[in-house]
């Protein structure tokens, strides 16, 4: 019990730190394009996680019979949170340029969003992205994608005022505001 408290606690730093990191991270830049990254470090330990649920399923074909059925169901959830993992930071990518903001992944077409028919954004708590939507168009991405802060900046400067709830366009107050 306290091992996987202590593992708990171990995860979630981790995954806090990761965060803490990418959130100054500059974006990817292209010829007229910048695109959110995943950082290096994340990137390694997906693939650990990965190679990991190799051996979960390993562990899992050799568990007593009458505890086959609940390995086998461990074993699928890892493996399948794991191909997820590898989808997710390996093969989606999310880019902008001053025309619109895009994405795309292996398995579907390429998205793109022009920033004159962004209607609203926001932050989904039960998916734990951001999103802006318009024209038919969702574009998702991660908060813990590198160039984020950028990203928002360059919301901030480039659309109309909109409702984007949870958005955080600089790192501390703006002094600017009522005086202060």
């Amino acid at each position: 019990m306290l091992t996987s408290l202590l593992c708990g606690v171990a995860a979630a730093a981790v995954v806090w730190l990761l965060h803490v990191r990418v959130a100054g991270s500059p974006a990817k830049r292209g010829k007229g394009v910048r695109e959110l990254t995943f950082p290096l470090s994340l990137r390694i330990i997906v693939l650990v996680l990965f190679a990991f649920s190799f051996f979960i399923v390993y562990a899992a074909s050799k568990a007593n019979p009458d505890q086959a059925t609940m390995a086998r169901i461990v074993a699928s959830c890892f493996v399948g949170g794991s191909l997820y993992l590898v989808w997710s930071v390996f093969m989606t990518r999310v880019w902008w340029t001053t025309e619109g903001i895009g994405s795309g992944h292996l398995f579907g077409r390429d998205r793109f969003l022009r920033w004159d028919d962004v209607e609203a954004g926001g932050y989904a708590t039960w998916g734990q992205a951001f999103y802006v939507k318009g024209a038919g168009t969702r574009i998702w991405y991660s908060p813990m994608h590198a160039g984020i802060v950028t990203l928002h900046r360059y919301m901030a400067k480039r659309l109309k005022p909109i409702d984007i709830a949870h958005l955080k366009t600089d790192e501390g107050p703006d002094r600017t505001d009522e005086g202060r």
